[in-house]
């Protein structure tokens, strides 16, 4: 059958057509469905953010300095009149300055910012402490804090599945269990007593002490945990609290917070 000129003309504008939205789209960046396909690929197999221990314990260090400052400007509003009367008029210390608002998380974290093993006696609110919101912290309380075969199940279990990066093992000076309890022959008293006997217990306060002994006892107990600190996937810092500025300080050795040097 012939082809009428109508018809070649017909053809003629479709294939232009057809040409005309093929460039358009590429000059747009418009993705073929095959590119889609492509690039929903590499995103799947693309792994996860994950947060260094290191960047994590930084996290922590600013919340808690943060809100040290925060416990100083109060006092320093309190004490403000008596502090005016006593310099004969002169201007009481200024506040301390504003900071602008951090980030609620830091970007990469899993579940937990971090997982903190705690004293039980140590009347504090350890998430306000730390800057951190409440279910960003694995909380553990535990007596001295010492470390049971539960709550070191409970930081395996966070670190393969939540993809935890940091464990604070946080103890204080006044540590009621680590007290001297005349009579009293119970299980505390006794692990207590086997600490004072260990060697090295004069060379740092009892209650830093304790903090070392529970890090190398989680490390020795868990194949886990000991392996994602030697992947630099964790980091199990021991740190005190001061009762009076509200201050957390590691008492870590500053090899434990540093990333190891890459082999050359």
């Amino acid at each position: 059958m012939a082809v009428t000129a109508q018809q070649t003309a017909r053809a003629v504008a479709l294939a232009a057509a057809c040409l005309f939205q093929s460039a358009n789209a590429q000059h747009q960046g418009v993705s073929r469905p095959a590119d889609r396909n492509t690039a929903a690929a590499a995103a799947t197999h693309t792994p996860r953010a994950s947060l260094e221990p290191l960047r994590a314990w930084q996290f922590v260090a600013e919340g808690n300095a943060a809100y040290v400052g925060r416990l100083a400007a109060a006092r320093l509003r309190r004490s403000g009149p008596i502090l005016e009367r006593r310099l004969h008029g002169q201007p009481a210390p200024t506040r301390a300055k504003e900071h602008a608002p951090r980030p609620v998380r830091p970007a990469g974290a899993g579940r937990y910012v971090c997982a903190v093993l705690v004293c039980a006696d140590m009347d504090v609110d350890v998430t306000v402490t730390l800057g951190l919101q409440r279910q960003d912290v694995l909380l553990l309380r535990a007596p001295g804090p010492f470390a049971s075969p539960e709550a070191t199940a409970m930081l395996e279990r966070a670190v393969r599945r939540d993809r935890l990066s940091l464990v604070v093992v946080l103890g204080h000076a006044a540590c009621d269990v680590l007290r001297p309890a005349p009579g009293t022959n119970d299980a505390l008293s006794r692990r207590v007593a086997a600490l004072r006997k260990q060697p090295g217990g004069r060379q740092r306060p009892l209650h830093e002490q304790l903090l070392h002994r529970q890090r190398e006892q989680l490390m020795r107990g868990s194949k886990i945990l000991s392996e994602a600190v030697d992947d630099q996937r964790l980091a199990i810092v021991p740190a005190t609290f001061d009762a009076t500025t509200g201050a957390v300080r590691s008492i870590a050795p500053r090899a434990q917070l540093l990333p190891v040097a890459p082999v050359k």
